[in-house]
Formats: C-alpha cells, sequence, structure tokens
C-alpha cells in the first residue's frame, strides 16, 4: 500500500512556478585557499555565507543552498532578486574594505523564469542560465537576463544599459546582456577608501 502511495505521488505532474533564481559565488576561492589555508578559507566562506543570507532574507527570498564560496536564491520576484544581488555585492565589497586580509569579490549570476518545484528545490532552464551567468560575472558584477530586466521593470536607484549579445554554453540562442548600476554603491565607493586588495570595487548589475 505504502509503495503504490509513493508511487502515485510520482507519477502526477508537477505544477511549474515562475520564480527568481540567483546564484553567487567568490572569486579566486581556491586560490586563497591555497595560499591562506583551511581555516581561513572557513572564516571567508562563513563571512560570505552571512552577508549572503542576511540580503537575500531581507528582500524576501529564501537561500536554497550554500556551498562553500556559492550562495543558491530563490525569489518571487525578480525586482527584489536584482535588489538582493546588488546588496549582498555592496555588503562584501564594504567587509573587503573593512577587512582587506579576507576580501570577498563576488560574481552573481540572476535569471526569471519557470521552474519545477522538487524535494531539494527546483529544476529548470532559469537555473541553468543563472549558474552560466554567474560563472561569466567578473568580480563586483550581477549578470542577468532580459527576462529579469523586463520582470523587475523601472526600480529607484537601479539603472540598465544593453551591453549587446552573448552566447551562453548550453542555450541555443543568445542572450541579451544588460549592464546596470546601483548609485547606492556608486555613492558608497566614492565615500570609502580604495581597495587594493583585488575585492570587488563594482556596483553593477548586467546582462
Amino acid at each position: 500500500m505504502e509503495v503504490e502511495k509513493r508511487r502515485s505521488t510520482l507519477e502526477q505532474p508537477r505544477t511549474t512556478e515562475v520564480r527568481a533564481f540567483l546564484i553567487c559565488d567568490i572569486r579566486g576561492y581556491s586560490t586563497f585557499t591555497s595560499q591562506r589555508g583551511d581555516e581561513a578559507a572557513a572564516h571567508l566562506a562563513m563571512t560570505f555565507a552571512g552577508l549572503a543570507g542576511d540580503a537575500v532574507v531581507a528582500r524576501g527570498g529564501r537561500v536554497l543552498g550554500l556551498r562553500g564560496d556559492e550562495a543558491f536564491a530563490v525569489f518571487t520576484s525578480a525586482r527584489q532578486a536584482v535588489k538582493a544581488g546588488l546588496e549582498i555585492d555592496l555588503a562584501c565589497a564594504e567587509e573587503s574594505a573593512a577587512h582587506p586580509d579576507f576580501p570577498i569579490p563576488v560574481g552573481i549570476g540572476i535569471d526569471f523564469g519557470e521552474a519545477v518545484p522538487v524535494e531539494d528545490g527546483y529544476r529548470g532552464a532559469a537555473i541553468n542560465m543563472a549558474a552560466r551567468l554567474c560563472s561569466k560575472a567578473v568580480a563586483g558584477q550581477v549578470l542577468v537576463t532580459r527576462n529579469v530586466v523586463d520582470a523587475a521593470g523601472e526600480l529607484e536607484s537601479i539603472t540598465f544599459e544593453d551591453r549587446g549579445t552573448a552566447v551562453v554554453k548550453g542555450f541555443g540562442e543568445p542572450s541579451t546582456r544588460w549592464n546596470g548600476s546601483s548609485s547606492r554603491k556608486a555613492g558608497s565607493r566614492a565615500s570609502g577608501s580604495s581597495n587594493d586588495s583585488g575585492g570587488p570595487t563594482g556596483g553593477s548589475a548586467a546582462c
């Protein structure tokens, strides 16, 4: 009876949900680990996890996974995902400036689209795209798709600039790239000291 119930549950069609997915990781984490050791790397990863988690929760998102130097989160709102991404970048930049011996240069990717909820999170092309964009992002950059830009609409203190198209591995058609910036990050950078540690000094959201 239990087997039949389990089989029936597995055979039920899963309903897709439209969500924004954010993936963020620390640039140069492996090099940092090899140079500074596991204890320092663990401290860096815990600091990053705390900053990323706080920004995600503050914007109504949910952290689906934390793995060393990477954070994976989901949002019901594309605009909140963009704000969270820029705020993660800002928090990591400020932390890097305050503690230059433990720089946290992060790259972030965000996509918005359909995904299927599963026991351990979601499955869908939007997640794969967010991961691809994250891998392409340089330190201090938030890469997003056109879907994110359209769904987010106009955002106060955040602007987007068309940067042309790029081919993303695993996707047939080139995706339009957008570059945006947060005036909050720009103000913080102008009033703060320069960062000589190689940490993030940007503040842009791009696609």
